[in-house]
């Protein structure tokens, strides 16, 4: 008997189905009683079915075998029926919340960028797919909502019934786009690309936050994958992972570099006198411009005047092109200069073009000690020169101080000539009121051992400056055995000076080498080439001290043009050192007055030797105002750029030398400290150190180790975040496929994302109610087939004349 009347199967058809609410669906099961296994139910139609339709078959009657086979299968599918009725199968219902479908559009100011595409095919595709979606202007915001809101194609509308769609905006933080009654086309078609921050990492995990408890399908991300703060995508995707959320990135922009040019490691002195060469080093980087001529120039920043210009043949493939602008300040005062690369067309980040450096240029007098055992033709042309030099042509000051001790002068010399002292200074602090000594060919005897020993102090510990001006007779084979043998820069026991009876007719021109041409008071020219031009053209010299044996610490800045040693290298004719804190200067020649001879050559001989005591006094009366100082290239950063800090010792300060490095404590606001220590530049005169991965805030710099009295000031820097959106325009796929990967996602680029959907998986539906069970097996509508299939049999059977 069945369990329903007629009535209650008229009221509920067999495939009833109860109306879903928006956002929700109807989940249908079935389910049987029946005891046997599925094989064994298999092997008795099987086996029935056969002999059924074998009795048909080859049964010994006259009929057409096509009645046999018709009244066959009629008989296989009654059994059929009948086996499935006897299954009692149930048809199970219930009411589920559909699965969320996040898709989040990235709006951070970079979205705003309209790409400039390979190929002009993919250009007009990203125009015709704004246009469908009734958007103006390819930017890569556009092309993010014309996937979602195109009338035809939009995946809002692809979507409906499927999923509860949940669209986010996602920059700086995640923000849900749908709030009250507006409908997400609207809210998707208002947004701007307006975040100062891609925090894209962070959005995916408060998305993550959002959806804790909630079935979520799938996650689509419209983005560039361009991440300025905080966690990667692929990073925050390994949460994704594991709550086993699949993420479906959209890549959209450019994969290569946007077009750019920019300026950056910039290095130059931080104080300098006036009319001294002030070299500005600094690389020029840049992508998208291979070939193109830029200008780079550098700017006085409060009068706008430009200093120095020069052209640079850019690359494409971002590799740093050494540049150098030199200028020679006329002014004292402290200066703040502009070193830029000029906005190129199509430049959309203007803000790494340019560097700005604060220079204190001083116009301070020099004091200088000259020390001569016999009135050579160097000595005096020399000291012409240092007794009326002058610290500029706006200012007619003497720019030296100048005392100069000549060992065999007679007495009244020292009353005759205002420079002139007749001994050499006795005590340490009368030495030390010096900046630059010039000691040339002096005889040791009259120099007692301890005023020797000064002198190395002079210049190790207080940071003074020494030029050696070798000689004929005494220096240097005389101190070979003296407390100043450290001091010059090569070996003494091998250094050959030319017999003095031997004529010396073959003239030379010394060469300057290419770290020479580096070093600032080599550089006699107002450019590069002007300097290289006015070497060659200088006149020639006889005399030569041969030190095949340079020091390894010393760097050759001249030689002579084809004189060479035992190894091949050209023979030093100018040779530096740096020793302790000071500089020393070896001069192999002494004819550099040959120059003063010539009255356009003079000018080079005049600025060659005032830049030389310049450059080397410049440590020492710096010292005088800032003895020890702690700084750093800037004082703001963004987070992992290199922070270089370093510590000016110009002297006074031997516990800063050797070994163990000096230390540095860099101090959080929040109070987090870590030590960094410092290695030594000779070159500079510095100690130096780079840190890359300081968080972000404000971080106090001071010397802990060793202790020195004064100490130097504690120097403060800033770690802040981006200045904008822009500095990073390149499409991060890498990273965009990576968290596609880790989630078991795809990755899809916005020129072929239509197969998107297609890829989406279902979801997990949560049932909210149980409908009321409908049973099947005893439905009206199967015991009606039952009968007709009866019937029909009966029929044939009957009009076949088998009944």
């Amino acid at each position: 008997m069945l369990p329903r009347s007629t009535a209650s199967w008229a009221a509920e058809p067999l495939l009833f189905f109860a109306e879903a609410e928006a956002g929700q669906a109807i989940k249908t099961t079935w389910q049987h009683t029946w005891p046997w296994p599925s094989w064994l139910t298999l092997l008795f139609l099987a086996v029935v079915g056969g002999i059924a339709i074998a009795a048909y078959v080859y049964s010994g009657t006259a009929y057409h075998r096509g009645v046999r086979l018709t009244l066959a299968s009629l008989r296989v599918a009654l059994l059929g029926l009948l086996v499935f009725m006897m299954y009692g199968w149930m048809m199970h219902r219930q009411r589920t919340d559909q699965p969320d479908l996040i898709i989040a559009m990235d709006v951070s100011e970079s979205m705003a960028v309209q790409d400039r595409y390979r190929t002009e095919r993919l250009r007009a595709l990203a125009e015709r797919r704004v246009q469908r979606a009734g958007l103006t202007g390819a930017t890569r915001l556009n092309l993010a909502k014309s996937l979602l809101v195109d009338p035809e194609r939009g995946w809002l509308a692809g979507v409906e019934g499927r999923y509860h769609v949940k669209p986010f905006a996602i920059g700086r933080d995640a923000e849900r786009l749908i709030t009250g009654e507006t409908s997400p086309a609207a809210d998707i078609s208002e947004r701007a690309a307006t975040d100062s921050a891609s925090r894209l990492g962070i959005c995916l995990l408060q998305i993550l936050q959002a959806q804790r408890g909630r079935p979520t399908a799938a996650i689509i991300l419209l983005t560039d994958g361009a991440t300025t703060s905080g966690a990667t995508l692929a990073e925050a995707a390994e949460f994704a992972g594991q709550r086993k959320i699949p993420l479906f990135p959209v890549g959209i922009g450019n994969e290569a570099p946007p077009r750019d040019a920019a300026v950056a490691d910039l290095l130059t002195d931080d104080a300098v006198f006036v009319d001294d060469v002030l070299n500005f080093d600094f690389t020029v980087r840049s992508s998208g411009y291979d070939g193109i001529d830029a200008t780079v120039q550098l700017r006085h920043l409060e009068s706008g005047e430009v200093l120095a210009e020069q052209l640079v043949k850019l690359t494409a493939d971002r590799v740093p092109q050494s540049v150098r602008l030199t200028h020679r300040p006329g002014e004292p005062g402290e200066i703040t200069y502009v070193v830029e690369v000029l906005p190129l067309t199509g430049e959309l980040n203007l803000e790494n073009n340019r560097l700005l450096q604060r220079i204190d240029v001083r116009d301070s007098t020099i004091r200088v000690l000259m020390a001569q055992a016999y009135p050579s033709y160097e000595y005096r042309a020399l000291k012409d020169l240092l007794s009326r030099a002058v610290k500029s042509e706006r200012n007619a000051e003497l720019a030296i101080e100048l005392t100069t001790i000549l060992q065999t002068a007679d007495v009244e010399h020292a009353e005759q000539d205002a420079t002139a002292r007749s001994d050499f200074p006795v005590t340490r602090d009368e030495l030390m009121a010096y900046d630059v000594v010039i000691f040339g060919d002096v005889d040791p005897t009259f120099v007692e051992p301890s005023i020797m020993g000064h002198l190395v102090d002079f210049v190790t510990v207080r940071g003074g400056g020494l030029i050696l001006l070798n000689g004929a007779r005494f220096t240097p084979q005389a101190y070979r055995d003296t407390p100043l043998a450290p001091l010059f820069p090569f070996s003494i026991e091998s250094a050959v000076a030319p017999a003095p009876d031997l004529p010396l007719t073959a003239p030379f021109g010394i060469r300057p080498t290419p770290l020479g041409l580096e070093t600032p008071f080599l550089q006699v020219g107002d450019s590069s080439a002007a300097t290289e031009r006015v070497w060659d053209d200088l006149d020639g010299m006889y005399w030569l001290l041969e030190t095949p044996d340079v020091k390894p610490a010393a760097r050759v800045l001249a030689t002579h043009p084809t004189r060479t040693n035992d190894r091949g290298d050209f023979l030093p004719a100018i040779v530096m050192q740096f020793v302790g804190a000071g500089k020393v200067v070896a001069h192999n020649v002494d004819e550099t007055y040959f120059w003063s001879r010539h009255q356009v050559r003079r000018q080079y001989y005049d600025r060659y030797w005032l830049q030389l005591l310049r450059y080397l006094s410049r440590g020492k009366l710096l010292s005088d105002d800032r003895p020890l100082e702690l700084g750093s290239d800037r004082n703001e950063y963004e987070p992992g750029e290199p922070v270089r800090i370093t510590l000016r010792s110009a002297g006074g300060y031997e516990q800063l030398q050797g070994e163990p490095p000096a230390l540095l404590m860099i101090e959080h606001e929040e109070g987090e400290r870590r030590e960094v220590a410092l290695a030594h530049d000779p070159l500079r005169g510095i100690h130096a150190a780079t840190v890359a991965d300081l968080k972000p805030g404000s971080h106090r710099i001071r010397l802990i180790s060793p202790h020195v009295s004064p100490p130097p000031s504690t120097h403060t820097i800033r770690i802040v975040a981006p200045q904008g959106e822009l500095r990073q325009l390149q499409m991060n796929a890498a990273d965009l496929r990576l968290a596609a990967r880790r989630t078991r996602g795809r990755y899809f680029s916005i020129h072929q994302p239509d197969n998107l959907l297609r890829y989406l998986p279902r979801g997990r539906q949560v049932p909210i109610e149980s409908l009321p069970t409908i049973p099947i097996w005893n439905s009206p509508a199967l015991a009606a087939l039952f009968v007709g299939l009866l019937t029909a049999e009966w029929l044939l059977r009957k009009r076949a004349g088998m009944v």
